[in-house]
């Protein structure tokens, strides 16, 4: 059989990305269905205004992803590197300290969090009076103690993509995604429209698969490097925290231009236009996810081929990208021209899109996927110096533009400077990309 063949021809790195990527595939493919179909049935469950609150909490609570400073990333490649010389010892140190460390960062945030949640005027943070501010503080508090929770328990996932096993990560993601659609379905049907269940569901169910996940890979495929006290070195933390405070940067930036949209647009415009936004980027986003899709076994496939001097096997992985780019330009291009019609059937005419806003997530979306080609490579062999140069500058420029563009051309503008901060991109990585491939990189370009 062809795709049989296919699948297995190559070095073993080749072989272990197309199979991750083709499982990947699928598995994603199921959870943006359950995704789609959540939409509606939240949207319908909860008022449009209600709804682009939750959104708004969402991404407020994502900031505290900061909390990481790095670590995941770090831990991708020094992992990946460990395990590619098979020093399990060496990768069984690492995993423990990144346990420990996101085990204190948590609580430490927990202590300080939850006594001053409810002296916040939430109402005004969320600019909404139709809640009470006891139950957005009693919401927020249920959703900062869960991404506690599922903080520490995402090193699992990392673990998974620095052993380029991404497919068992998005299999997870599938069992996640599934039981959250049928318990919020079951919610429609039998309990009034609260907030605060649509916030337990989301938030707790990722942690109880990825605790079971857990404990299940701990015990089989990654016994070698599981976790205890005992390994703790705090010798190992410092060699850990040098590589990720690069990533920390980074992780930053990308926060503040990505999730400061939706307080943006909640606080210059309205939190209706939050949903108006989240649609529109939802759907375009079909394509982002896939791509990224086909991109997230390539991070730890260039860590492994760096580590072992395989220059001829990255440039090889940026051409195959790169056709897959195109591919993924031309899917969004089509979304684009059935977009009409697939918001009409996806959500009816409770909300409405405009085409506007559809073109310039397309246009954002293209030169994204683009740029990302080249910062998985970058990422992966740990040459991000510049990265953090250019993302410092795109995050000061973000907040200022996108508040200016949205009030001269309403949730349009912020899409529009989402696009023009990552333009910047698009030009200066492809060029340091292939000075480190040629051995040419030297000074800033091999940092």
């Amino acid at each position: 059989m062809f795709l049989i063949r296919f699948l297995n021809k190559g070095s073993e790195r080749s072989v272990l990305v197309k199979k991750n990527i083709l499982l990947s595939f699928v598995l994603q493919g199921i959870s943006i269905l359950c995704s789609f179909l959540l939409l509606p049935i939240t949207l319908h469950y909860l008022k449009s205004e209600e709804y682009g609150v939750w959104l708004t909490i969402s991404s407020i609570i994502t900031w505290f992803n900061v909390c990481d400073i790095g670590i995941g990333m770090g831990l991708k490649n020094k992992l990946g590197e460990a395990l590619a010389v098979e020093n399990y010892e060496l990768g069984k140190k690492y995993v423990s300290v990144t346990y420990a460390i996101f085990s204190m960062i948590m609580i430490g945030l927990l202590a300080v969090f939850i006594p001053i949640n409810f002296f916040l005027n939430w109402n005004s943070i969320l600019n909404i009076s139709t809640l009470s501010n006891s139950e957005l503080a009693s919401t927020v508090l249920i959703v900062v103690v869960f991404f506690c929770l599922s903080f520490i328990m995402k090193t699992i996932g990392i673990i998974l993509a620095a052993n380029q096993r991404n497919s068992i990560g998005s299999m997870m993601g599938v069992i996640s995604s599934v039981t959250s659609l049928l318990v919020i379905w079951l919610l429609t049907v039998l309990v009034p429209p609260s907030l605060k269940y649509i916030a337990l569901v989301f938030s707790s169910t990722p942690v109880f698969v990825s605790f079971l996940g857990s404990i299940y890979l701990f015990n089989g495929r990654y016994k070698r490097i599981k976790p205890n006290i005992h390994s703790v070195d705090l010798t190992y933390a410092k060699n850990l925290v040098s590589l990720s405070m690069k990533f920390f940067v980074l992780q930053v930036s990308s926060i503040i231009v990505f999730t400061t949209a939706n307080m943006i647009i909640t606080q210059t415009i309205g939190p209706k236009d939050v949903t108006v936004y989240n649609i529109c980027f939802k759907y375009f986003n079909i394509v982002t996810l896939a791509f990224n899709l086909l991109l997230g076994p390539m991070w730890p496939a260039y860590t492994n081929a760096y580590a072992l001097g395989d220059f001829k096997w990255i440039a090889n992985g940026i051409k195959r990208t790169q056709i897959l780019w195109s591919l993924s330009s031309v899917g969004t291009i089509i979304l684009l021209v059935i977009s009409p019609f697939v918001y009409k059937v996806w959500i009816g005419n409770e909300v409405i899109i405009p085409i506007n806003l559809s073109i310039a997530m397309a246009v954002y979306v293209i030169i994204g996927n683009w740029n990302n080609i080249y910062a998985q490579m970058l990422a992966g062999v740990g040459k991000v110096k510049l990265s953090i140069i250019n993302s410092i500058f795109n995050a000061l420029l973000f907040i200022p533009l996108s508040i200016w563009l949205s009030k001269s051309l309403g949730v349009i503008g912020v899409t529009v400077a989402m696009t023009l901060t990552i333009l910047t991109s698009t030009f200066w990585q492809p060029i340091q990309s292939y000075r480190i491939i040629n051995g040419t990189a030297k000074g800033i370009w091999n940092k």
